[in-house]
């Protein structure tokens, strides 16, 4: 196994094993923004939680360039227009995701790790928000 590969490996496992912390923090910043939100998720939020810390998983792979962002973030995209999250809302929420990340990882990883992260982050949210380029 290479440097790169090792240190990707190593840099998901942390990643992965923070996903709780990073989803109730998450989820925290997101309702303390948008209040309205929190009314999405009715009584199945623990479900939502569930897969959104896979989603945690999949965004730390995207380091390894096996995730297509750009088909992932248009599935996404199909599944808040349901719920009619609005593009303000996207974005809101990809900050949201950035600064739990950034207070739970910060000791854990290291800037450059948290920064290819930052833009997977901004990546998928680009995808996924209809009014804006990937």
């Amino acid at each position: 196994m290479s440097e790169t590969s090792r240190s990707l490996e190593e840099f998901v496992t942390k990643t992965y094993s923070s996903r709780n912390a990073i989803s109730a923090g998450f989820y925290e910043r997101l309702f303390r923004e948008v209040p309205e939100a929190r009314g999405m998720f009715k009584n199945d939020l623990k479900k939502q939680k569930q897969m959104f810390e896979a989603m945690m998983g999949t965004l730390a792979k995207s380091q390894a360039g096996v995730v297509d962002m750009e088909s992932l973030g248009a599935r996404l995209r199909a599944i808040h227009a349901k719920h009619r999250v609005t593009d303000e809302h996207l974005l809101i929420g990809g900050e949201a995701l950035k600064d739990a990340c950034e207070e739970i990882l910060e000791t854990a990883t290291s800037e450059t790790e948290r920064r290819r992260l930052y833009d997977a982050i901004d990546r998928i949210v680009s995808a996924m928000a209809s009014g804006l380029s990937v």
